[in-house]
This record gives structure tokens, sequence and C-alpha cells, in this order.
């Protein structure tokens, strides 16, 4: 049959048909430049934490911390053994010793609008409870503004 005659119909279940082949035929062609490129990006990422990881544990050396392992070398296949490094807790104040009664039970809002009223020292015992509780990013970017901003 040629074109001229076929229908609407065979020419649609024609196109349903070959499409489809023809889709999967490139999707087959493209696949191993797209896992090169994949490849390429997580090895890229690798060699970033590693480097990070390194100035992470020069820092930590500098500081006078715990000694760490040196990192794996970057390009190592796969992923490095993970190595523990053993991180002494720090110490906080309880909560009912805070400058803010009730801590636990404030929310963020009212805890930021209270900590310029607060001393130094008062504001690094809520950091550090902070910190080690629930983390608010609210509270403890607060606790960064009135520290660069210094005392007055």
């Amino acid at each position: 049959m040629s074109d001229a005659r076929s229908s609407p119909l065979q020419r649609l279940i024609a196109s349903a048909v070959v499409l489809p082949l023809g889709l999967g035929a490139k999707f087959v062609d493209e696949l191993p430049t797209a896992v090169a490129a994949a490849n390429s990006r997580a090895d890229a990422i690798r060699a970033a934490g590693s480097a990070a990881i390194a100035r992470a544990i020069a820092e930590l050396q500098r500081l006078g911390g715990p000694a760490a392992p040196a990192p794996p070398p970057s390009g190592a296949a796969g992923l490095a053994p993970t190595t523990e490094i053993e991180v002494e807790p720090v110490a906080h104040p309880p909560a009912d010793a805070l400058a803010l009664p009730d801590y636990d039970q404030l929310p963020a809002a009212h805890i930021v609008g209270k900590l310029a009223d607060l001393t130094a020292g008062e504001r690094d015992d809520i950091e550090a409870y902070e910190s080690a509780h629930r983390n608010r990013r609210t509270v403890l970017g607060r606790l960064d503004q009135l520290r660069v901003a210094g005392p007055g």
C-alpha cells in the first residue's frame, strides 16, 4: 500500500510503533555518554569532598584537636572506608540554668527577640544548649549576627 492510500488510522498506528523505537534507539546511543558524564561529576565531587576533609583535619590539628588519619588519595576507586574520629562532647548548661526561663518551651521568634538584651556569656550558654538540642537556624543565625556586631 502506498502512503497516498493509507488511512489516517494506519499512519497513526505506524507512528505509534516507529516513534517509540526511534526514541529507544536514541536512548541506547546516548546512554554511555550520560553515564560517563555522571561518573566525571561524581569524581569531581569526591575530590572536592576529600579536599574539604583534609582542610578540616588540618584545622582541627592546628587548634590542638585529636589527630586524625590522612584522607584517602583523590581519585581513589570507589568509596574509602570510613574512619571514626572520637569527639569529646561539648558541655552545655542545663535548660533551667539558661538566662531565659522555660527555654525549651519558647518559640524561636521569642528567643531571637530577647538575645540582644543578654550578656555575651549568657548568649554563649544559649548557643551551646541550642546547638546540642534543637539546632534552630533562626536562633543560631541571630547569635552569629550579635557576635559579629560585637559589644555596643
